[in-house]
């Protein structure tokens, strides 16, 4: 049996975006995750969609966290 403990979902929110930048200006980073060889901006990482607060949230790639390579944004590193 996998281990689910560390299964993340990384997404991507449109509206997630937007707020952030009207809240933090231009000082807002966004954080970038490989797939299939492409780096492609993510707004969150979750655990379940379940608690996702965005109507457009898209699922970019999920899996074990420790085998996805990805880029928190500068001062944000997450804790697995």
């Amino acid at each position: 049996m996998a281990d689910k403990s560390y299964d993340r979902i990384f997404i991507f929110s449109q509206e997630q975006m937007d707020l952030k930048k009207r809240v933090e200006g231009n000082r807002c980073k966004f954080g970038t995750v490989v797939v299939n060889g492409s780096k492609k901006t993510y707004t969150d990482i979750v655990k379940n969609m379940s608690r996702v607060q965005y109507g457009d949230a898209k699922v970019i790639i999920q899996g074990d966290i420790r085998k996805i390579k990805y880029f928190p944004p500068a001062g944000e590193e997450l804790e697995v």
